[in-house]
């Protein structure tokens, strides 16, 4: 079936969006995960009642308060608690990964053992670089259209998981192939990196178009490598002019009408 090749072009933007996660939020429960980003603060919620509590004790592996003081110990929080002498909620500042485990809550109201508070903390590094987008492109004769191939990709040391929107549809997944037709005009693709306290997106947007200049092309035709191709193509037929330095000045006048000749030519 007859058809030209793809003329798809791509333009990038950024959309951080770090640290507004609906996650990075403090349980409503006593008993639950918390997760916050490194160097957070976070307050953990004894639940204890305002009166008649006795022998509250705060522990994470090792005790960290009792009565109502902190216990001085040369351990990870030194330095990064915060007792409430009334509600016995406990507050850990600058957070590190480290700091990610269970912490118990014990206590006594009038004189019987209450049930022990248990909070799991989560503590993930955010996400602070946006995703890297690589996209492949060719023109589909049979089905009239672009066929696109993108894949995300992320830096973060951190668990993540990836998902890309089109068109306010949301797929799962780290790739994904999509077909644009001529009639859809500007075509806008997001990839979201995520973890459970930040994420950060990167969007781009294809046009396709089946343009008479794209017809000497094969199925697979990249239009960054044709604009380079042709741009070397006429470099090399004023290889001769370079060796002349009487010429430098004309010389590069011709490059500059090739390289606008080119760049109209593959647009």
């Amino acid at each position: 079936m007859a058809g030209g090749c793809l003329s798809c072009f791509f333009a990038y933007t950024s959309v951080v969006l770090l640290g507004g996660r609906l996650y990075d939020v403090e349980a409503s429960r006593c008993d639950g995960v918390i997760y916050k980003k490194v160097g957070d603060a976070v307050e953990l919620p004894s639940c204890a009642p305002t009166k008649g509590v006795t022998l509250p004790e705060w522990k994470y592996g090792f005790t960290l308060t009792t009565a109502e003081k902190l216990v001085l110990r040369n351990n990870q929080f030194k330095g990064r608690l915060d007792l409430n002498p009334t509600s016995f909620n406990l507050t850990v500042r600058q957070l590190t990964r480290q700091d990610s485990g269970v912490f118990l809550f014990i206590s006594d109201v009038n004189g019987t053992q209450s049930e022990t508070v248990t909070i799991n903390l989560r503590v993930y590094d955010p996400i602070t670089k946006e995703p890297a987008v690589t996209f492949d492109s060719s023109w589909d004769a049979e089905k009239n259209s672009c066929t696109v191939s993108l894949t995300c990709s992320s830096t973060s040391d951190s668990s993540v998981t990836f998902s890309w929107t089109v068109r306010n549809e949301t797929t799962s997944g780290s790739t994904m192939v999509y077909n644009v037709t001529p009639q859809d005009g500007d075509t806008g693709f997001t990839c979201t990196v995520s973890n459970v306290v930040s994420e950060k997106s990167k969007s781009i947007t294809a046009k396709c178009s089946n343009t008479p200049e794209s017809r000497k092309c094969r199925k697979g035709f990249n239009l960054n490598n044709y604009f380079l191709n042709q741009l070397l193509s006429q470099f090399k037929k004023f290889n001769s002019v370079f060796k002349q330095p009487m010429l430098q000045f004309q010389t590069s006048k011709k490059i500059q009408n090739v390289a606008l000749f080119t760049y109209k030519k593959a647009f």
